[in-house]
């Protein structure tokens, strides 16, 4: 079990008015990789059930993509270890009941498809748009680069060789 997910768990046990209160959470998970890619949308529906029937009401998924993982993590399957290197990740969203987060977190460990998960109490967040005008790029003073544009009937004055380097040698002189 995840420490947010104790976390969580041990605010239930908080005030009773609390525990009414639908909250905000997000569920993260991993779904081992011997589930066929066209099966995934079905576990992902058995997880979406598991918390709605707890009360929960997803506001925001997305579909488990194959993800390879950092390092190999077993799961216990019919008292046999099996160790992923990858694995399905996906989330979900949800407002939920506080006092029916333990139960939903003991159907998620059931779940043998699950290798593992995160369940974490988070804010609503508004989404980022980009700023109306960038007024400060109008105001800063940038250095202006003289650009030198032949234009047709005047001649560009232009140094000969020697006099380019009887230039640089008295450059280098000082």
């Amino acid at each position: 079990m995840e420490k947010n997910t104790e976390e969580i768990l041990k605010e239930k046990q908080g005030s009773s008015d609390d525990a009414a209160e639908a909250r905000l959470y997000e569920l993260g998970y991993h779904i081992v990789p011997t589930v066929a890619e066209e099966a995934i949308g079905e576990e992902v529906s058995k997880i979406k059930d598991v918390v709605e029937g707890g009360g929960g009401v997803i506001t925001s998924d997305e579909m488990p993509r194959q993800v390879s993982l950092a390092y190999r993590m077993p799961k216990v399957i019919k008292n046999k270890r099996t160790f992923y290197s990858s694995a399905y990740f996906g989330w979900i969203r949800f407002q939920a009941p506080a006092q029916e987060i333990s139960e939903l977190s003991k159907k998620l460990e059931e779940n043998p498809v699950i290798l593992r998960f995160i369940l974490f109490k988070t804010k609503e967040t508004k989404a980022m748009r980009p700023p109306r005008s960038m007024r400060f790029f109008k105001t800063a003073k940038f250095p202006q680069t003289q650009k030198t544009e032949e234009k047709p009937g005047k001649e560009t004055s232009s140094l000969s060789e020697a006099e380019l380097e009887k230039t640089v040698e008295e450059l280098i002189a000082e």
